[in-house]
Order: structure tokens, then sequence, then C-alpha cells
């Protein structure tokens, strides 16, 4: 029948791989060959506050992620946020990353509130999906472009690395602390609780530059998922 669509979700059917170019969120149907992956990596992000997925170039990072990880995580109750930082952008890396957050929180839950001045801490803790039903799961990809990109704008990197690490080690941010003690608070319990995740995702060869961020934040070292070339069966799979 001449009139069959031959396109699904911008994907040839008759060439169903999309070449140098990553499969998406919406091509989970094309995607295979990669089940106990997505499987043992979405058991991980469950566990873990925070998961760093490292890998070589071209390895398959973003598509495990995006048409993989993303689909496994909207079944379950978390809300992915995905995310990658643009440092050709004039604003700042924290800044974009806020928007982002916001934006796709408020297409879930339309009671969600701006940030305004508050810090990611603050915001994640503040914040509770459909109340606290659903746990958002923050993806930063390409995140070795914050090692190479963004070395032409090393303070605002700074900030990134500041208030990504108070998130993944629950630490109560220092303007957050100097806050609650000019109005003679206590810091509440409820803070002790992390609802979100956060994951992590590079090439490999940036480990080393990873590592040198492990005094601010230590648990890059605990929670680590390498994704390898496929297996000739994983790859039959994935074929057929």
């Amino acid at each position: 029948n001449p009139t069959i669509e031959t396109k699904l979700d911008g994907i040839d059917l008759q060439r169903p791989f999309p070449g140098l170019q990553s499969f998406q969120e919406k091509n989970k149907s094309q995607f295979g060959g990669r089940d106990i992956e997505i499987k043992e990596l979405f058991e991980m992000v469950e566990n873990s506050p925070l998961s760093i997925v490292f890998g070589k170039s071209g390895i398959g990072k973003t598509s495990l992620l995006l048409a993989g990880l993303v689909p496994e995580l909207q079944q379950n109750f978390y809300l992915p946020i995905y995310v990658r930082i643009d440092y050709s952008n004039a604003k700042s890396p924290v800044l974009q990353l806020k928007e982002i957050i916001f934006d796709r929180l408020k297409k879930q839950d339309n009671s969600v509130t701006e940030f305004g001045s508050r810090t990611l801490w603050e915001y994640f803790h503040d914040v509770k999906l459909l109340d606290g039903l659903v746990t958002p799961v923050l993806i930063l990809d390409q995140f070795e472009e914050t090692f190479t990109l963004g070395k032409t704008r090393a303070a605002e990197v700074a900030e990134l690395i500041t208030e990504l690490s108070d998130l993944a080690e629950n630490r109560v941010p220092v303007v957050v602390q100097e806050d609650y003690q000019r109005r003679t608070e206590m810091i509440s319990s409820k803070y002790g609780e992390q609802h979100y995740r956060i994951v992590l995702s590079l090439r490999e060869d940036y480990l080393a530059q990873l590592e040198g961020v492990k005094k601010q934040m230590p648990s890059i070292k605990n929670n680590r998922y390498r994704v390898v070339q496929m297996t000739v069966l994983q790859a039959m799979d994935a074929a057929i």
C-alpha cells in the first residue's frame, strides 16, 4: 500500500538507525540491544542520590540515557530532567540549569514555584512534585564539556560544581547556613531526606578531571556505570 507511512518518529523504517546521531526518547521502540544496561542503570539511579555514567566517545551513552533510562524512569514515578549545558550561551551554567529545571517541573505540576534566589539544594528540598509522588532525576549529559568548553568560564563553572556538590552530598549550602544563623533558627530535619536523583554522564577519558572535584563531591567515586561496546548477541538483538 503506497499510502503506508514509512517513517516513525523521524527514523526511516527501512533504515532504522540514526547513524552518528543519538537515539532520542521518542525512538525507544527502535532502540534495542541494551536491555540489561537499562535495568542496571535504573537500579543504580533508584538506589543512589548520585550516579556517574561513563564510556568511550561514540559508545552510545546519550542513546542509553534518552531512549533507555528516561522512558524507564517515567514508567516508575520519576521525572527525568535532561540537560546539556550550553557554554556558548551568555547565561551562566547554573542559570541555564535552573531555567530548564523549572520549565520541566512546571509542565509536570502547575503548582511548582519559581527558583527566585534559592539554590539547587533549597529548591529540590522545597519542591514536592505531585505531593511527593514523583521524584525528579537531574541528568547532565556531556559533562566533560565542563572541563573543556567551560575553561573560559572558570568562576561560573566553580559555582555550578558547588551547587551540584551541595545537592549530591545533601550538604547545607553556606548561604543557607548564614541565613539561618542570622535568624537564630535551627535547620529543619526534613532536609536530611533526598527526594531527587542526579546523573552525570561523560567520556571516560575525562574521569581524571572529574576526580578533581571529589573533595567537594566525594560520592562521585561510589556509583559508577561504564557503558561498553555491545556484544555480538546484543548487536543481533538491536538489528532484529
